[in-house]
């Protein structure tokens, strides 16, 4: 049976639109001619009424010192003297619009073709864990992400429509391989990547489920073919949701010219302390220092002044994570004592300094007094040593505990999650107190939670039901204000 839906497949698939050839094209030869990059490659986005935004998306988030202190410089220009990072791995600066705004632009155009050529947009839809590891596993699992991105950067897809492709190890979920349209999850034998299992269809709210495995270098064809299936189906989203997965994987295989095998078991995901110190296996660190809000500026602590500093004397490489912190890679081991003196004299704090709650949250600058209400209840609790995700979303995600907006300033509450990434939290309540709400769920986890359960482990061992019953009010008062009566639409 399946040979012949795979036939029919393969007549099917044979009329999709072909890919795009290799190269830049006409208008962007132009472009740059004129000053102004493809919108494929640049950064250079119009904001009606309010300048323009500059965005730098290397591959893997991994800036030079010296592209870096390019942007610095730009920002103090023309920037506000800020500089973003983004969920992308990336860099943005907000320049406000003048009167001299076509000026501008030129110069910025210029500095990103000197330092950036054009790279600029190449990595940011492949995710791949920043960590700057010198092993065999983690250079195979870049050189394989830069191929993807190369890929991405060819094709029909603009920034805005193309996938977004994860790549990781199972010990390093940092890109959050379930969160993307397309992963790559590597198979690891003898200390090096053998294979891969492929999982699609997540984002908007959905994880992406297993699909097949596949050799170790099968990956860009499966991604070639994919783009194909994709753009006559209105997107791997979509496509998969009206198709399903078992139909995709006949398509698939049908192109690859034989069956792929099923993807196994789903493989346990871990999401591994990237902040502080760490040696890179080289004899070289990196230094992963937290950036609140992703937001790099001078204000109580000098934080911009003493990174220019810090890259520009110690040469480092600096990377965005996708929680928008920064790593501070390839610095000697001896530099250490002179690099934290240089950030405590610009009143730069350390990770070691933050609590395990600071270090994971995914916040904005707004969110602060919720985290810090809740960071309160968490010491009197005893519990400020362990270890919990705190991420403010504007839809459910993995983590153990996910604020979406609500009413009048309220949040949704929502628990259950994974802090590995691999399970989403189901909704409890709209809350005005987050902290409040959450207080008697925490005492109930540190009376109750079994031997090294998780908070999110231990909220979805308890249910929703069990749960809002905890709340002040119980579930009848909260139940009504969830944000879906079904806690399976977020299972």
């Amino acid at each position: 049976m399946l040979s012949l839906v795979a036939k029919h497949a393969t007549r099917e698939v044979m009329s999709l639109p072909k890919p795009n050839p290799v190269g830049i094209s006409s208008q962007a030869k132009e472009g740059l001619a004129a000053g102004f990059l493809d919108s494929r490659f640049t950064a250079v986005q119009s904001i009606e009424n309010e300048g323009f935004l500059v965005r730098l998306h290397p591959f893997a988030g991994r800036f030079t010192a010296g592209q870096y202190l390019s942007l610095d410089a730009l920002s103090r220009r023309h920037g506000g003297a800020s500089l973003r990072l983004t969920a992308e791995q990336g860099i943005e600066i907000h320049v406000e619009e003048t009167h001299n705004a076509a000026s501008n632009r030129l110069s910025i155009n210029t500095a990103l073709r000197v330092n950036f050529g054009l790279a600029g947009q190449a990595g940011r839809q492949v995710s791949v864990t920043p960590a700057p590891r010198a092993d065999l596993p983690h250079r195979q699992l870049h050189e394989e992400a830069a191929r993807l991105a190369a890929l991405l950067a060819e094709g029909e897809e603009s920034p805005e429509s193309a996938p977004r492709v994860a790549l990781i190890l199972p010990a390093d979920n940092t890109a959050d391989v379930l969160g993307a349209d397309l992963g790559f999850i590597a198979l690891v034998e003898a200390a090096e990547i053998r294979g891969w299992q492929v999982v699609a269809g997540g984002g908007e709210g959905r994880l992406a489920q297993p699909l097949c495995r596949i050799g170790a270098g099968e990956a860009p064809e499966l991604l070639c073919t994919m783009l194909r299936l994709a753009r006559a189906h209105g997107g791997i989203g979509p496509m998969i949701e009206a198709r399903g997965l078992p139909w995709l994987l006949v398509r698939l295989s049908a192109l690859f010219g034989r069956v792929l095998a099923g993807p196994g078991s789903r493989l346990p995901l871990r999401l591994p302390e990237l902040l502080g110190w760490h040696a890179q296996g080289d004899g070289l660190a990196w230094l992963g220092l937290p950036i609140a809000g992703g937001l790099i500026e001078d204000g109580e602590a000098k934080l911009a002044t003493a990174l220019r500093i810090l890259v520009a004397r110690f040469g480092a490489s600096p990377i965005v994570t996708p929680q928008r912190h920064l790593l501070l890679a390839d610095l000697p081991e001896a530099s250490r004592p002179a690099i934290e003196a240089l950030l405590r004299e610009h009143g730069v704090r350390l990770a070691a300094a933050l609590s395990p709650l600071r270090r994971w949250a995914t916040a904005e600058p707004r969110h602060e007094p919720v985290i810090e209400a809740v960071e309160l209840h968490l010491e009197r609790l005893g519990l400020a040593d362990e270890r919990i995700a705190l991420r403010f979303a504007d839809r459910p995600l993995a983590g153990d505990i996910v604020l979406t907006p609500g009413a009048e300033g309220r949040h949704l509450l929502h628990l259950g999650g994974d802090f590995g990434g691999m399970r989403l939290c189901f909704p409890i309540a709209e809350t005005a107190d987050v902290a409040r709400d959450l207080a008697p769920i925490l005492a109930a986890w540190k009376r109750e939670r079994g031997f090294g359960e998780s908070f999110g482990d231990f909220c979805h061992r308890r249910g929703a039901e069990a749960l809002r019953a905890l709340l002040p009010g119980g579930a009848s008062r909260h139940g009504s204000r969830c944000h879906s009566g079904d806690d399976r639409a977020f299972a």
